[in-house]
């Protein structure tokens, strides 16, 4: 009880910081340094003066002093740097807004052009954007030196120096059916990093990003902050101390724990001490730990049990070695495409049939499957399944008829495979869908659209689900899977970046090697865990990293075009 009360005394009488800037965290690679800040350079030119000070902008410390001291003295204190972070390409020009001939030996106007990349929200999620990017830059000599005088409200940084200054943190919500974790990306200062888990906790306290309103919830009751900030015990725990929660089930008083915890493993290897109001959250547990929740995610990784299967030559067959055909009736069904329950019990087929029609059937994985009633069509994208929300195992599965309706299929309690139409109005006003994934925890969907990546999330109140919160990540897509929950594996139509890793928020865009490969690529499957596997004009190719060449797949036996291979999910 000592220990307890040296603690709460500690963690009581830290104060909050008002500022509401950053405070936190550690770099994308944690390996990492921090190039020192880019300082004016004396008898620099307007132009290199102003791609300097975009560049020297990246760095938050001191309220951007770095980004700073490129402004004239009038104008420092009142750059507004506070009101939004915008991220543009490393490629942007810098061009006179006026013939040479008729600038000023004391004035002059720069004109930046390049590609956006997204901006930072209030909330330090990151908000894709591909448009255009230009401002009118004004500068004016001050004692011998061009300086700018007119600074545009915000920060305007490159992808190369935010990625040099911020972090990203995944903060842990709860998915509504089944109360498991889902990272939601945010991005914080690289310096300093003691303040990393208040800035943590601090996101977490405030909620979801808009990319998962009303996708995820928390269990953490709505008003509570914390009553300090997050310190060292001397046990070298971190303290977490909350204001009241008030009266809560053990069961919730573990979620909490869950998502305060795993929200601060990526900023801090401590234990945790989780108190409300100087006193443990759980009366029996005072020390809490990533590996107390072992369990957590675990239904949304396929078993190590089941390989994958592949569809080859209209035929269903695994991704082991030697490609043999699945066993049961689907293994002599002439199918188009399929996929696998994540748990490996359950399979969906779309097989061809009369008139040029497909038709799509679930059941065990060898046993007789049943088809759904579904309107008439002529295609069917590859279906996706839900997670298992109870012992029945996976229950729903997604699919796109015609490249325009989304439908739900449910098994329902008279043990028959129903549909509900899911609201896809945000995905469907983009044009044809031609590939579509759910997220394994469920909470998620990408799609590609148009050739076009879009990602938004998954809103299931029961009885109406819809796709809300769409946002267009990428161009030229041609097959899109996800590696884990935060991101996903594209196949592209560029030759040079056939296959491409890129971020659930779309900051994070990371190319595999071209080598061996014949693109396009047609098909593509991820798990976590596991190596990725694609499919080209040659066949099945298969890699454990993206710096490494691709190898023939196993199971690539009949060296076919138009292989579908695909992971559990």
């Amino acid at each position: 009880m000592a220990l307890l009360a040296t603690v709460a005394g500690v963690a009581g009488c830290a104060t909050i910081p008002t500022s509401s800037e950053p405070e936190a965290v550690g770099t994308r690679d944690p390996g990492r340094r921090v190039r020192p800040p880019l300082a004016p350079e004396p008898g620099s030119d307007p132009l290199t003066l102003v791609r300097r000070y975009i560049e020297a902008s990246g760095n938050p410390d001191g309220k951007h002093a770095a980004g700073r001291a490129y402004l004239t003295q009038n104008a420092q204190p009142n750059w507004r740097d506070d009101s939004s972070m915008h991220i543009i390409g490393n490629d942007f020009s810098t061009f006179p807004a006026e013939s040479e001939d008729s600038r000023g030996d004391d004035k002059a106007t720069v004109l930046v052009r390049g590609k956006w990349k997204g901006r930072l929200g209030r909330d330090n999620a990151f908000i894709p954007d591909s448009n255009d990017f230009e401002k009118r830059i004004r500068l004016e000599k001050e004692k011998g030196e061009w300086r700018i005088a007119d600074p545009p409200d915000g920060v305007v940084t490159t992808i190369d120096r935010f990625d040099e200054n911020y972090k990203p943190v995944p903060v842990y919500f709860l998915d509504r059916k089944r109360g498991e974790p889902v990272p939601d990306l945010r991005y914080i200062p690289s310096q300093p990093r003691s303040a990393q888990p208040n800035a943590v906790i601090e996101m977490l306290l405030k909620g979801p990003s808009p990319a998962l309103k009303d996708a995820v919830r928390s269990a953490i009751p709505e008003g509570v902050r914390l009553r300090g900030n997050v310190v060292d015990a001397p046990d070298g725990a971190l303290v977490v101390n909350l204001t009241d929660v008030g009266e809560q089930t053990s069961q919730n008083v573990r979620l909490i724990a869950t998502q305060v915890v795993l929200s601060l493993n990526s900023v801090s290897s401590l234990k945790v001490k989780l108190l409300s109001e100087n006193v443990p959250i759980d009366k029996n547990k005072v020390d809490w730990r990533p590996s107390d929740f072992p369990q957590t995610t675990g239904d949304n990784v396929p078993p190590p049990n089941v390989p994958g299967m592949v569809v080859l030559g209209g035929r269903l067959r695994t991704l082991e070695k030697g490609g043999g055909p699945v066993k049961g009736p689907a293994g002599s069904l002439d199918v188009v495409t399929a996929a696998q329950s994540i748990d490996g019990g359950r399979l969906a087929v779309v097989t061809r049939s009369g008139s040029g029609q497909v038709a799509l059937r679930v059941g065990p994985v060898e046993g007789n499957l049943t088809e759904v009633n579904l309107d008439p069509a002529s295609h069917l994208t590859r279906p996706t399944w839900q997670p298992a929300s109870n012992d029945r195992g996976a229950t729903e599965l997604w699919t796109t008829v015609d490249h325009k309706s989304v439908v739900s299929v449910v098994y329902n309690t008279d043990r028959e495979w129903t549909t509900r139409n899911v609201d896809a109005t945000e995905l469907t006003r983009n044009g044809s869908i031609t590939d579509l994934r759910l997220s394994r925890d469920g909470v998620r969907v990408a799609a590609v659209v148009d050739s076009k990546l879009f990602v938004g999330s998954v809103v299931d109140n029961g009885n109406d689900v819809s796709i809300r919160n769409v946002r267009k990540l990428m161009d030229g897509v041609t097959a899109v899977d996800w590696q884990g929950p935060d991101n996903l594996i594209v196949g592209s139509d560029n030759a040079g970046q056939p296959v491409i890793k890129v971020s659930v928020d779309g900051l994070t865009v990371k190319p595999y090697t071209a080598t061996n490969l014949s693109p396009p690529v047609t098909a593509v499957t991820a798990a976590p865990g596991r190596q990725v596997v694609v499919a080209d004009s040659r066949g099945l190719w298969v890699t454990a990293d993206d710096s490494e060449y691709w190898r023939e797949h196993p199971a690539n036996m009949m060296k076919q075009p138009n292989a579908v291979p695909f992971y559990p999910g």
